[in-house]
């Protein structure tokens, strides 16, 4: 709504636009928002905020040394905020020692990590949420494209395990 608003808002401002069609676009905005207020589902449009807390808790034990976790958007915005742990949906475009580094894995089954990395500790932390360090995770991801496991690969590079670094446009400070 404030997207309509704020461009309309100028316009008037400026006084662009003459009070009667003023009106007229109030009205219309005003008849528009009965027909939306429905529209927001938060069982269907939110996280699952009560299985991101299941997640978190299994995570926070194995976690002591960790500065930051790789995850996937919105578990990593819960993580920050419950946990205190820097989480983010990238990888970082800054060095971090390994062993405080990790990664929330999603949609690979513990049988492959067992397969691929049988003597390095991840955790089952979900249904389908791994933890792992990023320095094995990137061992995993090797081992697959080595072995040309066209499934497991879709599952590795889908949007929910995070695979590009941080971009720049993200860092820049804004000047004051």
């Amino acid at each position: 709504l404030g997207v309509l608003l704020i461009p309309f808002c100028a316009l008037v401002f400026y006084k662009k636009i003459n009070n009667k069609t003023c009106n007229i676009f109030s009205v219309l905005l005003l008849m528009a928002t009965f027909f939306t207020w429905k529209s927001y589902q938060p069982e269907q449009q939110d996280p699952p905020y009560a299985y991101y807390a299941q997640i978190t808790q299994k995570c926070e034990p194995h976690l002591s040394t960790a500065k930051l976790v790789i995850a996937p958007n919105a578990l990593a915005e819960y993580f920050t905020y419950t946990l205190k742990i820097d989480a983010m949906p990238w990888l970082p475009e800054y060095k971090i020692p390994q062993d405080q580094l990790w990664r929330i894995a999603i949609g690979i089954r513990p049988q492959a990590f067992q397969y691929y990395l049988p003597n390095k500790k991840t955790y089952s932390v979900g249904l389908e949420y791994t933890l792992l360090k990023e320095a094995d995770w990137q061992k995993f991801v090797a081992l697959v494209e080595q072995d040309k496991d066209k499934d497991l690969l879709d599952r590795i590079y889908n949007k929910n395990n995070p695979m590009k670094i941080r971009p720049a446009f993200l860092l820049q400070k804004k000047k004051m």
